[in-house]
């Protein structure tokens, strides 16, 4: 099956089942899970013992912001890949042409599709 996305090509020999195709641990979202429940439990902790976290709170903000901003092209990159994935446009073993270039997908992660041409 030939699929098109974009300017992207990809030959299922054998189209893959998603889940085994995407690669992804199901620690990806445990892992955000977990961190925002240490972030909001740290919080609701310092706030019973009388901590004011408002300041706390609005310098996370910040931070968040700047990181964010900083780090785009990641977001961008891991979103795209994240999507890849999901949808099962193409998968490791699969034969792809990239602006007219084709090649064999090797490996396959968030950011990076590595192929060998």
């Amino acid at each position: 099956m030939l699929i098109m996305a974009q300017d992207i090509y990809a030959f299922h020999p054998d189209p893959p089942a998603v889940a085994e195709s995407a690669g992804l641990p199901g620690g990806l979202a445990k892992g955000a899970a977990a961190t925002t429940l240490v972030l909001l439990g740290s919080l609701a902790g310092l706030a019973s013992v009388g901590v004011n976290i408002g300041p706390l709170v609005a310098s996370l903000g910040f931070i968040g912001l700047g990181i964010s901003l900083a780090a785009q092209d990641l977001i961008k990159d891991v979103i795209n890949g994240l999507l890849i994935l999901i949808e099962d446009q193409f998968a490791e073993g699969d034969v792809i042409v990239v602006d007219g270039r084709g090649g064999l997908v090797e490996h396959m992660d968030l950011r990076v599709t590595y192929s060998h041409h």
